[in-house]
Parts: structure tokens; C-alpha cells; sequence
């Protein structure tokens, strides 16, 4: 049956994961007096992994390259190779930084020339000072030193080092066959970019958010179009400043503007601007539509506005750059299929802040956990990326998706919040999917009058007079085993849930329990067998376990 698919942009919390049989990256390390490349190719069949650096132009004395946990240069996995030797170190650095021998020498020299040497390892050898390699974001270190042998401290200002962002692991959900040769529907493609025609400099403030308001420069008030894929557009130098982007569609005609999503002068009816149907953030690559689908738009009768907010993180107060980012559309009217039950979730990408370390969504059915839709076992807000989903996760009517952020706030002296702020915190999964549905967002906090009766139980607190955050910041010790009564607290308590039209009101809670509501929702917590093949940090260490997240 020939009908309009419709595909959509769900945000919530989610993971990931199967492995195919081998595939490969790169990445290149800028190191002042040359780069290093480091390639790789990973074999799923045999459980190893080859390494191939090549020096570039000039060659140093020692290469070190690292395999960091949650980006820290201690309690680090690396490999060491001194130029012009026969052989590699297999070593880690401590928590003091000290550069150190692995006792169990698990890294093999396959190949050595003069630009360049080859080395293999499996990718979990059991031995509590190597990386385990997983599935999701690999965070590489990569240092050189020029004339210097016997360095001892990673610290060390002689090392010249560069933090890089891979994926040694991934599975078919990484290698879709969206690059195949180009049919004639993305041939008749139409591209729009939406942009400030008038761009201002970005403030010399640490977080800024501008919106810019455009028209779809096209026929939508009689015809219906879809968007089949969606990329930045980012100002060529300004990459570290343009954090993340959200593209919304407008219910209502709104005139053109750009401005600081703030100001008093925004248009009124940009509060209609409120539907989520992207989300980029640094580090990310193009949102690919899959064939069967594409993202509707126009065809209402009316002409179709965007709005695109871009999130501007300038720690350093940088003045008076200037910024014509934007995002842009790859639009066709050629339009695409529709299944016929449940959605098909086609790609998702994990989004926290600067303390988020571990992000999943996991999938239930029936109460029992059936898979992941996507995982991070190492995530960094500084590498970002969409993951494509092949094959595509089926969500089914009933089904529940579940997502969990691990902080790591250890080196903060005050309660982080929830927030917009980049010291704030979010736990976002923004999930491509189709066909659409008029869900905008499902969202989830822990209920506060759970929080009210815990800080007056607890802590003497006044629940009726004081803020759920005067609550939280009035608790000098969080030592001495209140941090895990608490942590039990959030774990237990009632959970309030909502899931929200484009226009912000609530859809209907139908459920046959009558015991459960947005306000009073139950937790899934069966798991279905041994879904998915968890190291078991005991019976086979990994350097990855010496700080506890979990």
C-alpha cells in the first residue's frame, strides 16, 4: 500500500549492540613538530585487534599511546615504542601518573619499518592493567617525545600529547550501507540551509543559546516533502565554540528572526517552535534517513517554519568571533513507505554534559529487559556521535525504553542540577525513528514530594518552605554513607513521568494497572537471559574497573 512514511525525532534515555566480522579507523594526532596516524582494524572472529602508527615527517624518540577510561591520563593502558628498537612496552600509567611495565606483556610487535610499526592485541586479555576494549566511544592519547628517552611521568611537559576520539568496537548498527550508490530519490534532493543572514559575534560568555527562525523555501502549504537526511553547518574555525544543535518545527507561521533564544524581542509565536526533529553535537557526522523513510513536512495548508538553537560554549570568553552556523536539509518529494505496526528506531544519539561518563537506553517488553538500543561505556561530551541503528530497533506498543547517565562529580564541592548550563547536567537520548507519532518527549524525575519527605525525614528539613535545590545544597556531608542512602532513596522512590504532545500538553496515561499514573510509574527490572555478554569484572579484570561507576 502506498502511503506517506513519516519519521520522527523522540527524545528520552538509551544503548547498543552486535558485532560484525572486521572493520577499521583512524585517527590523526597533531603534535607540534609532526602528526601521528594511528589506523586500526578489529576482528571480530578472533577477538584481536591491529595497530598500525605511522610518524609522519619528523620521527620521534618514544611513542606512547594510551587507552583511557574516561579520559584521565592516570590509571591508563598504553603501549610504548622506542624508535629504532625491535620491540614494544606494554605498560600503564598509575593514579600518581607514573609511567609503568605491564607485568604481562600482551601487545605484539607484528611489523617494523622505517615510518611506520604494526602491533596486535585481543581486545580483552583479563589483566587488571589493560583496557578492555567495548562497544561505544574509545578515548585515545597519543605522545611523542623528541630527544628525550627516559621520560617517567605522563605529566611531563617534554611529552607532547593529544587526546583523540575513536570507536575500536563497533557493530553492524556502526557500518549501514547508508553510503551505497545514490538512487534517483537522493538525486532530485533539494538542499536548505538555515542560517543567520545576519550573523553578530558570539558572546564572550561561557553559555549562549541562539535561535534563528526560517521559512521552508518551498511549496509545503500544498505539498508535502521529506527531509531524507540533515547535517551541520558549522563556520569553518568556529568548531569548538558550536556545542550542540536542536532543529524544531513550528505549528504556527512565524516571522523570520535570529537572535539570543532569550531576548524579549523573539517573536511570540516562536513558542510554537517546539517540536524536536533533530539534534547534533560536536563530534557528530549527518543524520542518514534510511531508505523506507524519510522526515514529513508541509502539506497542512500552511507554509512551514524551522527553528534552529544553537548552543554556543565559549569558556574561554573569545570576543568577537563571528558565527553563521546553522543546519542543513536534504529535501525531496519523492516520498517514502509505511510500516505497518510499532515504530522502527533507525538511529539515536546520547547527549550529557561535562561530568556524564556512562549513558544507555535499554528495551523492555512485558516488564523484561529484551536488549539495549544504544550503549556508552566510556562517553565524552566532547565526541558525540550518532549512532545508526542496523538492524533497526522495533519498539512495539507497550514496550518501555529505559534511560540511565552515570555522573562522575567527585571533583565538584557543590550539587550539580539539571540544567541548560554546560555545568548542568542533562540525560538525553535523542531517538530518530518512523513513522512519526505526536510525541514530543518523554521525560522522568524522581517524584519531589518523594524528595520532600526524605530531606524533612532525614535531614530536619522545612519541606513545605524550602526549594527542592535549597533542599540539596543544605546538606553539608554527603560522606559517611548518606550518599548511598540517598542513591537507594532515587532508586526506590515513586517516579514522576510525562510524555508530551509538540504543543506541551500531556498524553492521556492508559494503562490496564490502575495502579500506575504519570505520577506513580513502576520501574521495569527483569532482565531475559544473557542478552548481551557482560565481562564479569572478577573472572577477567581490566584497567577499566580501577574507578567503580557502576
Amino acid at each position: 500500500m502506498q502511503r506517506a512514511s513519516a519519521a520522527a525525532l523522540l527524545f528520552s534515555v538509551v544503548t547498543l549492540c552486535a558485532f560484525g566480522h572486521i572493520h577499521g579507523g583512524e585517527i590523526v594526532a597533531e603534535l607540534q613538530h609532526t602528526n601521528i596516524t594511528v589506523h586500526w582494524s578489529t576482528d571480530y572472529e578472533h577477538q584481536l585487534v591491529d595497530f598500525a602508527v605511522y610518524f609522519g615527517v619528523k620521527t620521534p624518540d618514544v611513542v606512547f599511546l594510551g587507552f583511557s577510561d574516561f579520559g584521565d591520563m592516570n590509571n591508563t593502558d598504553a603501549v610504548i615504542y622506542h624508535y629504532g628498537t625491535n620491540h614494544i612496552k606494554d605498560s600503564y600509567t598509575d593514579r600518581n601518573y607514573k609511567i609503568m611495565p605491564d607485568i604481562q606483556q600482551d601487545f605484539m610487535m607484528i611489523r617494523k619499518r622505517k615510518d611506520h610499526i604494526i602491533f596486535r592485541r585481543k581486545l580483552t586479555t583479563c589483566d587488571s592493567r589493560d583496557y578492555a576494549f567495548q562497544p561505544g566511544t574509545t578515548q585515545f592519547y597519543i605522545a611523542a617525545s623528541f630527544g628525550h628517552k627516559d621520560l617517567v611521568d605522563i605529566r611531563d611537559k617534554r611529552w607532547i600529547v593529544d587526546k583523540k576520539f575513536g570507536k575500536v568496537i563497533e557493530g553492524p548498527t556502526d557500518r549501514s550501507n547508508i553510503e551505497d550508490e545514490p538512487t534517483s530519490l537522493e538525486k532530485d534532493v533539494k538542499v536548505v540551509i538555515v542560517n543567520s543572514n545576519n550573523p553578530d559575534p558570539v558572546p564572550n560568555v561561557e553559555t549562549t543559546y541562539e535561535c534563528i527562525i526560517r521559512k521552508m523555501p518551498f511549496d509545503t502549504i500544498h505539498n508535502m516533502y521529506h527531509v531524507v537526511r540533515m547535517e551541520p553547518y558549522i563556520t569553518p574555525g568556529n568548531e569548538h565554540l558550536v556545542h550542540h544543535m536542536e532543529v524544531f518545527i513550528c505549528r504556527d507561521e512565524v516571522e523570520e528572526w535570529s537572535g539570543n533564544c532569550n531576548d524579549p524581542k523573539k517573536p511570540a509565536k516562536a513558542k510554537s517552535c517546539s517540536h524536536v526533529i533533530a539534534a547534533w553535537a560536536m563530534g557528530e557526522g549527518p543524520i542518514h534517513y534510511p531508505r523506507e523513510a524519510g522526515l514529513p513536512i508541509g502539506g497542512k495548508g500552511k507554509n512551514e517554519y524551522v527553528m534552529v538553537e544553537i548552543h554556543y560554549n565559549n569558556p574561554e570568553l573569545h570576543k568577537g568571533v563571528m558565527d553563521s552556523s546553522g543546519f542543513q536539509f536534504f529535501v525531496t518529494g519523492m516520498l517514502r513507505l509505511l510500516p505497518e505496526e510499532g515504530i522502527n528506531i533507525f538511529a539515536s544519539q546520547m547527549h550529557a554534559h561535562l561530568t556524564g561518563r556512562k549513558l544507555w537506553t535499554s528495551h523492555y517488553r512485558n516488564k523484561v529487559q529484551i536488549g539495549d538500543v544504544n550503549r556508552d561505556e566510556h562517553y565524552s561530551p566532547h565526541w558525540q556521535h550518532l549512532q545508526q541503528l542496523r538492524p533497526m530497533v522495533r519498539v512495539m506498543p507497550g514496550d518501555t525504553l529505559v534511560t540511565t547517565c552515570v555522573y562522575d562529580t567527585r571533583r565538584r564541592s557543590k550539587v550539580t542540577f539539571g540544567g541548560y548550563g554546560i555545568t548542568d547536567e542533562m540525560c538525553v537520548n535523542y531517538i530518530y525513528y518512523y513513522p512519526a507519532s505526536d510525541v514530543e518527549v518523554c521525560k522522568s524525575a524522581i517524584s519531589n514530594s518523594t524528595l520532600r519527605a526524605y530531606f524533612s525525614q532525614r535531614h530536619g528539613m522545612d519541606g513545605k518552605t524550602m526549594s527542592i535545590s535549597e533542599m540539596y545544597n543544605g546538606v553539608k556531608n554527603w560522606g559517611n554513607g548518606v550518599d548511598e542512602e540517598f542513591y537507594n532513596v532515587l532508586n526506590v522512590g515513586n517516579m514522576n513521568m510525562n510524555c508530551l504532545r509538540p504543543d506541551g500538553e500531556p498524553h492521556q496515561f492508559n494503562s490496564k494497572d490502575t495502579r500506575q499514573s504519570w505520577e506513580h510509574m513502576a520501574r521495569p527490572r527483569l532482565f531475559s537471559g544473557s542478552f548481551i555478554r557482560t565481562r564479569d569484572r572478577f573472572q577477567c579484570p581490566a584497567i577499566n574497573d580501577m574507578i567503580n561507576f557502576e
